[in-house]
């Protein structure tokens, strides 16, 4: 995932942001992306700022304010951190208080019975083709990795082809939690997929 091109005059600042995170091991891509939107509303609404101001903040939450509460903790928070990043630099900047948005909202987990996810697998598996065509091939395997294997949504979707040893069914998860590597095994079922996929998705 390349990161975004930061146009407006905060850009450089948010740029060696990005970098400080990964030089301290955090891959930050999504947070790369999501403070690419963020400049990308500076460049449009505030070309002229060199500074994350309140206003520039107070309008980014309020134009993020629809989105489910949760989607919307992913977009202050790297905001925050900007802010403190750039204070820590020695430079003005506002920061998002804490509690703004409020808090993360949880669910409960469900625990699937056999009838259920029987109905869940046969469902995904008629999913019908879209614009993109490979995505009928790609949904029912990623749900399958983390039913199989116990990954995380994550995990699954950051997955490579190069991460994946079909000869002897090893698979390296490269970002797990606290971002260590690890190596799972997956069972023949699992594997006589992966492979049955592999020569589908060639084709693209």
């Amino acid at each position: 995932m390349p990161d975004p091109e930061f146009k407006s005059k905060l850009g450089p600042d948010i740029k060696a942001f990005i970098i400080q995170k990964r030089a301290v091991g955090y891959p930050y891509l999504t947070s790369a992306k999501v403070l690419g939107y963020l400049d990308t509303m500076i460049t449009e609404f505030f070309p002229e700022s060199r500074i994350l101001s309140k206003e520039i903040c107070d309008a980014w939450i309020e134009k993020n304010s629809k989105l489910h509460q949760n989607t919307l903790i992913r977009r202050v928070t790297p905001v925050r951190q900007l802010g403190k990043y750039l204070t820590g630099t020695g430079k003005s900047a506002y920061i998002v208080p804490k509690g703004i948005p409020s808090k993360q909202l949880r669910y409960d987990a469900h625990i699937f019975t056999q009838k259920e996810l029987k109905a869940f697998f046969s469902s995904i598996d008629k999913c019908v083709k879209s614009p993109y065509s490979y995505r009928c091939y790609v949904i029912p395997v990623i749900f399958r990795w983390i039913y199989t294997c116990g990954l995380r949504s994550s995990e699954a979707r950051l997955l490579r082809v190069n991460d994946v040893d079909l000869t002897n069914g090893k698979v390296l998860i490269r970002k797990s939690k606290g971002w260590e590597a690890r190596i799972i095994y997956v069972n023949e079922d699992m594997l006589d997929l992966l492979c049955r996929y592999e020569h589908i998705i060639s084709r693209y």
